[in-house]
């Protein structure tokens, strides 16, 4: 897309500005009061810098140009102004678990309690929570984990990995779409927290996904096929995608076609699980428990348990419905609706949500411009310390109804009028989008 370093007109200087200014105040005010254990009450400090950040970066998508250079010099200047904001709890995990598989030691293997690990104790791993759980991120994210801690196994270098990862998105994003649309992802609050802010290496997933989508888009197939292999071996989620471009490839290229593109993406995952676990068939990728247990700001689940609390589901029982929506979704022909939806589904069913899982459709909502993606960029944050706002109750199921309607109903809504409109609105731009996919295909 043709870009330009032109200055912004007058008329646009000043929301330029303005939103610009809302995004890095809010970005400073938030930096002291990312770990709610620490902010001694000042819970709401973050939620007034969470508001401005919202603020400004609602402004800056009425803008109508935003010229190269300011576009980098913000998306870069608000990582670096959150860099020093104390990482989530999930980074010393991170570092643990490659600090361990540094000194010979495999992370399925080894829980952080495990005896074994004794001498490898230090400030890190007294931070680490569910000590007594073994590793549960796939292969490609733990040889990722080692590789930084051989270097350094200080936070600030895994947040500056997953900081350039992001940046990597954004460049992608501004090469096929231009800065002022790639301003949905890059200036995105939720985006800036969970990265920059809070540590999640979610962001080399969202990579892997944005380049294995544009390679397909160029009808590059076996490299994106590749590039979604190392999408499955960061997280599980993606399989289904890999398996929509495996079946989407045989349709159109034959099964020739579609076994070496398997065996790309294939690759990634053998070759990280191979030098992560020295080839142990034992090694359990995940635990079975957290798998089957854990809960964290769930939708249908949560809705369930209330509509029938003798059930007590475990999370398998979702796996079914979850099954039965990805076959359905599997004639969707075009990569970038698919992975909306089924991230969707996957969201709206899965017994374990937290903020950070909803940047991974943001990317995709760069073309789509889909708003229950927008409105959950903002409206996720609730899922932080709302007991410690004014005059909210402190315990009970009020709360928690509260709270996740907070989180959800802007998303489902908002993603619902994004298929009506898709659906009732617009049939001759789906049409021609499926009819552009298909000769891509062929």
């Amino acid at each position: 897309m043709r870009e330009t370093n032109a200055p912004i007109r007058k008329k646009s200087f000043f929301i330029f500005a303005l939103a610009v200014s809302l995004l890095a105040a809010g970005a400073a005010r938030i930096v002291p009061h990312g770990v709610f254990s620490r902010s001694h009450g000042a819970d709401w400090q973050f939620y007034c810098g969470v508001g401005g950040m919202a603020a400004g970066w609602i402004l800056a998508l009425k803008l109508r140009e935003v010229p190269t250079v300011p576009f980098w010099a913000v998306t870069i200047a608000l990582r670096m102004i959150l860099l020093p904001m104390e990482a989530g709890a999930d980074i010393h995990r991170y570092v643990w678990e490659g600090r361990i598989q540094a000194h010979g030691f495999d992370p399925y293997a080894h829980a952080p309690i495990d005896d074994v690990l004794a001498p490898l104790r230090d400030a890190n791993w007294a931070e680490v929570e569910f000590k007594s759980i073994s590793a549960i991120y796939p292969p490609l994210a733990e040889l990722g984990f080692r590789l930084l801690a051989d270097l350094s196994q200080s936070v600030l270098l895994f947040k500056l990995a997953f900081i350039a990862a992001d940046l990597a998105v954004c460049f992608l994003l501004r090469a096929r779409f231009g800065a002022r649309r790639s301003v949905l992802y890059a200036w995105n609050p939720l985006i800036l927290y969970s990265f920059a802010g809070g540590a999640h290496y979610d962001s080399w997933f969202g990579l892997c996904l944005v380049a294995a989508w544009l390679f397909w888009e160029n009808g590059a197939f076996h490299r994106a096929a590749a590039t979604l292999g190392m999408a499955v071996a960061l997280k599980w989620i993606s399989l289904p995608i890999l398996i929509w471009a495996l079946w989407r490839i045989a349709r159109s290229r034959g099964v020739r076609s579609m076994l070496i593109a398997a065996g790309a993406g294939a690759l990634p995952f053998t070759l990280a699980w191979l030098v992560v676990t020295k080839g142990n068939p034992g090694s359990a990728l995940f635990p079975s428990a957290f798998a089957l247990y854990a809960r964290s700001t769930e939708l249908i689940p949560a809705i369930v348990s209330w509509l029938w609390p003798s059930a007590n589901l475990s999370n398998a029982a979702y796996l079914l419905p979850l099954g039965a929506v990805t076959l359905l979704l599997f004639s969707t022909p075009i990569m970038t609706l698919f992975c909306e939806r089924w991230f969707f589904c996957l969201l709206v069913l899965s017994p374990v949500v937290t903020p950070w899982y909803f940047t991974w459709l943001i990317p995709f909502a760069v073309e789509s411009g889909n708003l229950g993606v927008a409105a959950v960029s903002i409206s996720a944050f609730a899922y932080f310390g709302i007991t410690s706002l004014p005059a909210m109750p402190q315990t009970g199921w009020p709360l928690v109804l509260l709270q996740t309607a907070i989180v959800w109903l802007p998303f489902v809504f908002g993603f619902a009028w994004q298929e009506w409109r898709r659906a009732r609105l617009q049939p001759s731009r789906v049409a021609s989008d499926q009819s552009s996919q298909s000769r891509r295909t062929s």
